[in-house]
């Protein structure tokens, strides 16, 4: 049977947004500050996979400082002004992505965030974007206990995409598409029974070979492709 493809869920950093340079420039700053060293290799290699409490959590443990929930969420205010400050220099959006969520927008099928990124950097590259309106709801690091790889974020996302849209009858977790960069997204989306598709905007395709179907870039999708590649997964 050709499954039909109900609702998308895009993760953000390296599928809609290339702000990773600016998530480790505002990391390391704060790292700084706090007399800690990050290099893009080491952020590259070990911490790409988790949110900012994530990331500040295992710097405090490499470095063998004290940490604590008020110390990590104090590290992740200063990182946030930061990042909210440097957006309004730089355009982070990847190419392809506005045309495809217009596409989708076209086809009626309804698209949601889930990110690691925290809300009020997700929204404001969005809404400098003028990109907001696509995404009928967001999931962030606000919202869930554990991030990626854990399922929590696309089991949320999959859940209130549903709600919002008011699918009837509901869409079943096989008529769902994830839209990956990372090793530890696609173990997500895959933890919470969803397909998923991969982008090579930050590792190549034999890294990303857990995914259902790679790609190179948005660039190369539309929504008749994208509603084709999902029915023969």
């Amino acid at each position: 049977i050709l499954q039909m493809l109900k609702m998308v869920i895009f993760d953000f950093d390296g599928v809609i947004s290339d702000s990773e340079k600016l998530h480790f420039q505002t990391i390391k700053e704060v790292m700084v500050e706090d007399g800690l060293s990050l290099t893009w290799e080491t952020y590259e290699s070990s911490y790409l996979g988790f949110d900012d409490r994530g990331s500040f959590q295992l710097a405090l443990n490499q470095h063998n400082k004290q940490t604590s929930a008020d110390i990590i969420a104090e590290m992740c205010q200063r990182k946030l002004k930061k990042f909210i400050a440097l957006l309004d220099h730089h355009c982070v959006i990847l190419p392809g992505a506005k045309a495809l969520l217009a596409d989708l927008a076209k086809h009626n099928i309804p698209c949601g965030i889930c990110t690691g990124s925290m809300r009020l950097e997700a929204e404001a590259i969005l809404n400098n974007a003028d990109m907001r309106h696509y995404f009928i709801d967001i999931v962030t690091a606000d919202d869930v206990k554990i991030s990626k790889p854990d399922p929590e974020g696309y089991i949320l996302s999959y859940q209130q995409i549903n709600k919002c849209a008011n699918i009837t009858p509901p869409a079943t977790t096989e008529e769902c598409l994830v839209i990956e960069d990372s090793m530890w997204g696609i173990a997500s989306a895959q933890k919470a029974n969803l397909k998923c598709l991969a982008v090579e905007t930050t590792y190549p395709a034999s890294k990303l070979t857990m995914a259902d179907h790679v790609v190179k870039s948005l660039e190369d999708l539309n929504a008749k492709k994208l509603i084709n590649i999902f029915a023969t997964l």
